[in-house]
């Protein structure tokens, strides 16, 4: 965590500097997240949360914007697979449900375009650093996911005032999940957020 802000704190200061018309401020919400690609199956969607800063700088109709999130992703998956029974000297079927949680640091840069005074279209990209993780007590490190993650965001942010704002967000991977495995599958996320400018 203290890197998380050191890194933060950089960025903010150095960016300040060249901007007057500049929000600073904290968002926290909900992430929705799955995976997606041509050898997944049987996963569903699984509920975690993220928190971290914003920056944002601008005229009144564009803005740039940086974030530095801890999010939580992951996803549910049904694993099935045969028990042999010696008793009765036969096989059979048993269903297992497994949640991934896969915990990463996103660095995002999203361009925000105000279609009207309190909303903003907003698409960027994200650059997530993978912190590790779990399934089911099971501990996943770099030796099982990707360290690096890409993606690109889009989403809609109101901002209710100067200081409160709500958004949601969908961010779409890029890079294989799993490191050097024969299966290939990508991270795919929904987030609903809010957020407080102290700074305005």
């Amino acid at each position: 965590m203290k890197r998380f802000f050191a890194i933060l704190t950089v960025v903010i200061l150095t960016t300040t500097i060249a901007s007057s018309q500049a929000r600073i401020g904290m968002k926290a919400g909900n992430t929705l997240s799955n995976v997606y690609g041509d050898d997944v199956t049987n996963t569903d969607m699984r509920f975690g949360f993220h928190t971290g800063m914003f920056f944002q700088f601008g005229n009144d109709r564009v803005k740039y914007g940086l974030e530095t999130l801890w999010n939580q992703k992951g996803f549910n998956s049904e694993y099935t697979y045969e028990v042999y029974d010696p008793l009765g000297g036969y096989y059979y079927i048993v269903s297992e449900d497994v949640t991934f949680t896969l915990n990463y640091l996103d660095v995002n840069n999203n361009l925000s375009i105000f279609v009207a005074d309190p909303v903003s279209l907003n698409i960027g990209l994200q650059l997530g650093l993978f912190l590790g993780g779990n399934a089911e007590g099971e501990t996943l490190d770099y030796d099982d996911v990707t360290a690096l993650d890409l993606g690109i965001n889009s989403g809609v942010t109101w901002w209710i005032n100067d200081a409160i704002n709500v958004e949601a967000r969908y961010t779409l991977g890029l890079l294989d999940v799993p490191w050097e495995s024969s299966v290939s599958f990508y991270n795919s996320a929904i987030q609903l957020s809010i957020g407080w400018a102290f700074v305005n």
